[in-house]
């Protein structure tokens, strides 16, 4: 293995005294791991999940947690009565959602999709399937999704996972402005005020990534969104005294 730093993360007991020497790094084969942050978090991958950036999953979580509840907190800011506590969506005649920012007010929900747990066939189609019953209950869903992963819906923004919290926050207020404009009164804060938010808001249009042509990720061109909208402010002419 001519990886050093998965070496070091190698768990040669608990795959049965295989030393990393005797890996090829890209296998598919599923292979034990120690974090080197907190040891005693183990887990199981394939080497090529591990060459291609997969690291630990329990650190993985706390990290897209800890952006989650620094998002919820940029959006209360906005949105004044959001609350961060309160993310159960009751939904009739089937068992209730979580969602990971709810505004109940406003009717808006923005979820944030880490790389680790969202990846994949299976785990994309129970996020459209959720979306999807969000929107049928009144919802606007707006999807806060990290580089790797594909944009699902029109509505969705695509962020890097070290992206300034201020940024991402940017990037969902200019989707609200494009699908929810009656949300932005004029008392509050646009995308573009570079005073917005606790954080000092940065002006960023969001990137809309187009996977290869004729793949599954590849949205038809009326599915594409327009990018978002530069909101010009007019000067008012000074006031003569």
């Amino acid at each position: 293995m001519n990886h050093p730093e998965l070496a070091a993360q190698f768990d040669v007991a608990a795959n049965g005294g295989i030393t990393p020497d005797q890996v090829v790094a890209g296998t598919n084969r599923k292979l034990w791991w120690a974090c080197s942050v907190a040891p005693d978090h183990r887990w199981e991958a394939s080497g090529v999940n591990r060459v291609r950036g997969r690291g630990c999953p329990w650190c993985t979580v706390v990290a897209v947690s800890i952006r989650e509840v620094r998002l919820a907190a940029e959006l209360a800011a906005v949105f004044p009565g959001l609350d961060v506590e309160d993310r159960r969506v009751e939904l009739p005649g089937r068992r209730a959602l979580e969602a990971d920012i709810l505004d109940r007010e406003r009717r808006l929900v923005v979820e944030y999709d880490g790389e680790y747990w969202h990846a994949g066939e299976d785990k994309e189609q129970r996020d459209r399937e959720k979306t999807a019953l969000l929107t049928e209950a009144g919802y606007t869903v707006i999807r806060v999704r990290e580089a790797a992963l594909c944009p699902l819906a029109a509505a969705d923004v695509v962020v890097g996972e070290d992206d300034a919290i201020d940024v991402v926050t940017a990037a969902v207020l200019d989707r609200v402005a494009e699908f929810r404009p009656d949300l932005l009164t004029a008392e509050q804060p646009s995308p573009t005020d570079a005073a917005a938010g606790p954080s000092q808001l940065r002006r960023r249009t969001p990137a809309w990534l187009t996977c290869a042509p004729g793949s599954r990720h590849d949205p038809a061109p009326e599915e594409r969104p327009a990018p978002a909208p530069t909101r010009r402010r007019t000067r008012r002419p000074a006031r003569r005294s």
